[in-house]
């Protein structure tokens, strides 16, 4: 697998309060090329470990299980070079 680190923004809607989660994580750059809906299943499955599923809502996706009742919304999503990596982890990013 030729999997590279990203800088992952998820938008997370939890009722009525919505909040953002920067983090880093390694994807797999080929399946990000996938048209939107199907590259923002993969990363989130492959950061929460779930199954998602659209919600009524259009681009945010739930859990397929109904076990987590959160919306969450890729918000971006950036390559990070190696040297930034260390950078980003003093800042609190990891």
């Amino acid at each position: 697998e030729n999997m590279k680190r990203y800088l992952v923004t998820l938008c997370i809607r939890d009722g009525e309060h919505e909040y953002y989660s920067t983090f880093q994580h390694d994807l797999d750059p080929k399946l990000l090329a996938f048209p939107e809906h199907q590259r923002d299943k993969y990363v989130l499955k492959e950061i929460n470990g779930y199954d998602y599923e659209e919600t009524w809502c259009g681009k945010s996706y739930e859990d397929a299980s109904g076990n987590d009742y959160r919306h969450y919304t890729v918000y971006s999503l950036k390559e990070i070079s190696p040297e930034h990596q260390k950078i980003l982890s003093s800042y609190g990013i990891y």
